[in-house]
């Protein structure tokens, strides 16, 4: 049997490192009593050496007194923790269920839940971020977007604008994944609060008529994507991956950001792109056939003529281009076709 299986259950709780510490601490004490009691005694008082003793034993009594205080704070604030732990975890898991019940009024409950609890337990966010992100992918009781539980759902995720969530994100090696979702139509513009979506991934999402008005996509992986007919304006597509995406037909993207963005293969057909700035955008082999790229004052900016040259169209409806600036020469640019 081991010698602290022996001790008391009090003093085992109390813990051998807190017990040989206190030991130490009162054997400490007593030796500074016997080595120094001349001393004590030295000051010509009046006090006898009973008084004195009993002021020694207050003074080492104190100090074990203040020891014991100090752990049992201790022992508190642990103790507090494992209970808000333990809370955090039923509320996730009462939150999960939630999102999984047939009553639509249920399923919003859950998705505000765990928004409540992403917020209040920042540990939480890669947990909730996942569940979040696997209800807009496969939504139960599935029916004509756009949905008001994914609708909402979507919003939760791009509030993770924060740089402690974001980091939190990166530590774990996360990626939000919202591929293959049906989001037609869903809103997610400045009016609900400037969305987050950097680096997640849309690969094969379906953002047909969405508005994207003013949300962050830098980065975003949205390969092979649907955007038909989407709101683009003020959104940041910064290095964003457009390949073989689909943006026919794009509503507006007033000021919004295609810098370094990747849109090889794109198709950009009949898309209203005035106003947006394309500046170092790959557009090798994108399909301009009808894009509009000027018309009066309002035209994209960042294009050149090289850029434009790696690009194809239908040679019947090329696409509105004539009189851009080239905004490496300052030349007029011109429709080319795609060299062979």
């Amino acid at each position: 049997m081991k010698i602290q299986d022996r001790l008391p259950r009090s003093l085992r709780e109390f813990g051998a490192r807190r017990v040989i510490a206190l030991v130490a601490v009162i054997l400490g004490v007593g030796a500074s009593v016997v080595l120094g009691w001349g001393w004590l005694r030295s000051g010509g008082g009046t006090e006898s050496n009973g008084e004195t003793l009993r002021n020694v034993i207050l003074a080492v009594g104190a100090v074990v007194a203040l020891f014991l205080a100090v752990w049992r704070s201790r022992v508190a604030e642990r103790q507090a923790n494992t209970a808000r732990r333990s809370l955090a975890y039923e509320r996730f898991q009462r939150g999960v269920e939630m999102i999984g019940s047939p009553v639509l009024a249920v399923r919003l409950g859950g998705i505000y839940a765990l928004d409540h609890l992403a917020k209040e337990w920042w540990g939480h966010h890669v947990q909730v971020m996942r569940v979040l992100c696997a209800f807009v992918r496969n939504p139960p009781h599935d029916h004509d977007a756009p949905r008001p539980d994914v609708q909402d759902a979507v919003s939760v995720i791009g509030r993770r604008r924060t740089k402690d969530r974001i980091r939190r994100e990166q530590d774990f090696g996360y990626q939000p994944d919202i591929s293959y979702a049906n989001l037609r139509g869903v809103k997610m513009g400045v009016k609900m609060g400037r969305m987050n979506f950097s680096d997640c991934n849309f690969e094969g999402a379906d953002l047909s008529g969405a508005t994207l008005r003013g949300c962050d996509l830098s980065g975003a992986w949205l390969y092979n994507a649907t955007l038909h007919r989407a709101t683009l304006d003020g959104a940041n597509l910064e290095k964003a991956t457009l390949t073989d995406a689909d943006l026919t037909e794009v509503k507006s993207a007033v000021s919004a950001n295609f810098t370094k963005a990747l849109l090889q293969s794109a198709k950009l057909s009949y898309a209203n792109l005035l106003g947006a700035e394309f500046r170092h955008a790959t557009l090798d082999g994108a399909d301009l056939t009808g894009t509009m790229f000027i018309e009066g004052a309002l035209e994209a900016k960042g294009l050149t003529q090289r850029q434009i040259a790696l690009a194809k169209a239908d040679q019947n409806i090329p696409p509105v281009i004539e009189g851009l600036p080239d905004a490496e020469t300052g030349q007029r640019t011109g429709w080319r076709t795609m060299p062979k």
